[in-house]
């Protein structure tokens, strides 16, 4: 995170406090310290592979949400280790303004419109690329009117999602990279975006019962550089539809709830919806990257998952099962994932939570099985 960006996000903050002090108005401070240790095994047909995990404090968090008559809001920042790049980045930043005709404008960065994961406490490898939908927070500018809102939100940003590539070969005589006489090559592919994401949907909500269905779609250019000898650099241009349609929602019986969600997709490279793939995952739940078009061949993806948990006093115990399937419209390749997982969230003390979890992935189509063991703890202040 640049520090221009930080200074920015805190002395969004102060102003905040100082709203919210000098008006007597609701202000929550917050500080949430998390830390996940656990075990990962792959079988044989993964790479028989077994490690630790161990997130140092990567979902941890401190912030601040205010509210002032007709306006609320909230800043968030979040830690990473360093060898995430960084070791503060802005999660949440917006500013909410509802009207007296009942319309709510929400402007900045926060959870997309169609958000849904997993579990009584989420964990990033409990659910991303096996039945959630995880868009991350983005920035975007949305309205909503008793419940159906219409959202232009931006997109991931290509290069950061792994959507562009490049690929070097070398001029014949060929005997490598260290070749004086080989001169290297380069076949280059860029993504762009030619409008911002458009979701538009409805959520309901009462005390017994949620629902959430929606669409969203967004346009890509997708340019190919040939800058082979026989490509002499040549442009080849193709435009990527993507859309995905969605419904998430609970289903609330005294202690009991279900929980579920539902989505399919058409090359959603943009929208949070990961490839199966049976590479091993690497500990968030992702294995692979956005899916696009598979040369001139669309992608469809669909994915859900079912969930039953139980109200434990002012704890709870979830357990469901996810699913995911990805093939082209060429029928060349289908494949597909089933998770099933387990958490109970234990308040030990105040402010202080244990969450242990189980989460088993089989690959199916006999591509291996994987299992995660571990536990979370959390505390708040």
């Amino acid at each position: 995170m640049k520090l221009k960006s930080l200074i920015a996000a805190m002395f969004i903050v102060v102003f905040a406090a100082g709203m919210a002090l000098a008006q007597e108005k609701k202000i929550d401070p917050y500080f949430q310290v998390r830390v996940f240790f656990g075990a990962h095994y792959a079988d044989k047909d993964l790479g028989k592979d077994f490690d630790y995990m161990q997130n140092g404090m990567l979902t941890s968090r401190f912030g601040l949400k205010a509210s002032l008559d007709k306006l609320s809001g909230q800043v968030e920042i979040g830690l990473k280790p360093n060898s995430y790049g960084n070791t503060l980045y802005l999660r949440h930043l917006y500013a909410k303004y509802k009207s007296d005709m009942g319309v709510e404008v929400l402007f900045g960065q926060t959870w997309t419109p169609y958000f849904a994961l997993m579990g009584c406490q989420s964990e990033d490898f409990v659910g991303i690329g096996y039945g959630a939908t995880y868009d991350g927070r983005l920035p975007q500018l949305r309205a909503t009117w008793n419940g159906l809102y219409v959202a232009a939100l931006s997109p991931r940003g290509i290069t950061n999602a792994g959507d562009s590539s490049s690929s070097t070969s070398y001029t014949v005589p060929d005997d490598g990279a260290n070749d004086v006489d080989a001169v290297p090559v380069t076949i280059a592919t860029e993504y762009d975006n030619f409008m911002p994401k458009v979701a538009i949907g409805y959520e309901y909500k009462s005390d017994m019962f949620e629902i959430g269905p929606g669409f969203a779609i967004n346009y890509t250019k997708k340019a190919v550089t040939d800058n082979t000898v026989a490509g002499g650099g040549a442009v080849t241009t193709t435009k990527v539809t993507s859309f995905i349609g969605y419904a998430h929602g609970k289903v609330k019986a005294g202690d009991f709830y279900t929980k579920f969600n539902a989505t399919f997709a058409q090359n959603p490279k943009d929208f949070g919806i990961y490839q199966v793939s049976i590479a091993p995952l690497d500990g968030n739940g992702v294995s692979g990257g956005f899916n696009g078009k598979s040369g001139n061949n669309d992608v469809y993806v669909f994915e859900g998952f079912v969930e039953l948990g139980y109200k434990l006093g002012i704890g709870a115990a979830s357990a469901g099962v996810g699913y995911v399937k990805n093939f082209e419209d060429a029928a060349a390749r289908k494949e597909q994932r089933l998770a099933v997982y387990g958490q109970i969230c234990m308040p030990v003390v105040k402010g202080f939570k244990v969450t242990p979890t189980l989460l088993y992935v089989n690959q199916l189509d006999d591509e291996g099985s994987e299992l995660i063991a571990g536990v979370k703890l959390q505390a708040n202040f």
